[in-house]
């Protein structure tokens, strides 16, 4: 159920903060499971795409002219297409936001514009990993400082986030904390898998592990202690293997329902 809310929108029971308000749910989409909303700005990525749990999986890829999206419609193939400012008609790759352009005044050869939106997804991934692995590395020397501390003074206070979690919450992270850090530099942090679950940030990247764990379209124990779960959205695998230095793994393979079903 999507709801209009002032400069925002409600998607089941989550109240959701848009740049900028909506006219009408003209600008709100609903077709596979998923909640389409057309933000009313000259952002070029103004398109975003939710789950029906309010959990924001997207944003639409720059057309070709940087120019806003006007409108999505489903085409005869049921396709999701979205038109831009410039006219030009691109079919939107629902599980990622990516775009090829099929037609328009820009489509004179698909094959070169393609090769462009190509080009420049790449320029812009290459451009978003530099920066996060900086990150990545500031993060490593934080922690190895931290560390450092606590083994020069063991009996130093440990301050953190938990402090601040209600007890009923603290067991539930413990499902999620094997995923951070080392996991998140190992499964996320790379051009390929980053660009696929859309994870740059360990924030987001764990609220994908947090999604698949507490509502899994498909879960099951695997043999060595291991345990397995499929989500539905994104068809992320995330196994949890208390037996390895890492205790999980998370990825989305080109064929999750398959490949679940064949891990034992």
């Amino acid at each position: 159920m999507v709801k209009l809310l002032g400069d925002g929108i409600i998607i089941d029971v989550e109240c959701i903060k848009l740049p900028a308000p909506i006219p009408d749910k003209s600008h709100v989409y609903e077709c596979y499971g998923r909640v389409f909303v057309i933000n009313n700005t000259l952002d070029p990525r103004n398109i975003w795409c939710f789950n029906r749990r309010g959990r924001k999986l997207w944003e639409i890829e720059p057309s070709l002219s940087d120019r806003p999206y006007l409108s999505l419609v489903l085409d005869a193939a049921g396709r999701l297409s979205a038109r831009d400012l410039e006219d030009d008609v691109y079919i939107v790759d629902i599980n990622n936001g990516y775009i090829e352009l099929p037609y328009g005044k820009r489509a004179i050869s698909p094959e070169n514009s393609n090769a462009m939106i190509r080009q420049r997804r790449k320029d812009r991934l290459n451009t978003e990993w530099g920066w996060y692995a900086i990150g990545a590395v500031v993060l490593s020397i934080a922690k190895l400082w931290t560390k450092k501390i606590k083994t020069e003074n063991p009996y130093a206070p440990t301050r953190g986030v938990a402090e601040s979690i209600p007890a009923a919450r603290e067991s539930r992270l413990s499902d999620y904390e094997i995923f951070r850090d080392h996991v998140f530099e190992k499964c996320a942090l790379t051009q390929e898998g980053a660009s696929e679950l859309n994870a740059r940030t360990q924030k987001r990247f764990s609220g994908h592990i947090e999604d698949t764990i507490d509502h899994p379209a498909q879960e099951k124990a695997l043999s060595g202690g291991r345990r397995t779960y499929r989500g539905g959205d994104m068809n992320v695998v995330v196994i949890k293997n208390p037996g390895t230095m890492d205790g999980a793994a998370a990825f989305q393979p080109l064929d999750g329902r398959a490949y679940f079903e064949g891990l034992r």
